[in-house]
């Protein structure tokens, strides 16, 4: 959720930062998910990937929209 205000504030060093800490953190040992933290790693990546094009408030509001057409 940090990487996400960052970015979407366009602090983005301070989003990558958050990105790649994204990458490192275990699972939790009880009950974990791990298809829903894997997303969760895949989406700092895309949106790491999104930031250092230029892209990264069109990333968001696309998921956004994407995520609104879901429900």
């Amino acid at each position: 959720m940090l990487a996400i205000l960052h970015a979407y504030l366009g602090e983005n060093d301070e989003a990558i930062a958050h990105c790649d800490r994204m990458q490192l953190v275990n699972p939790p040992e009880l009950a974990p998910r791990l298809d829903w933290e894997e997303r969760h790693k895949e989406f700092g990546r895309q949106l790491r990937k999104a930031i250092e094009a230029g892209e990264g408030r069109l990333f968001l509001d696309t998921a956004a929209a994407t995520a609104e057409e879901l429900t």
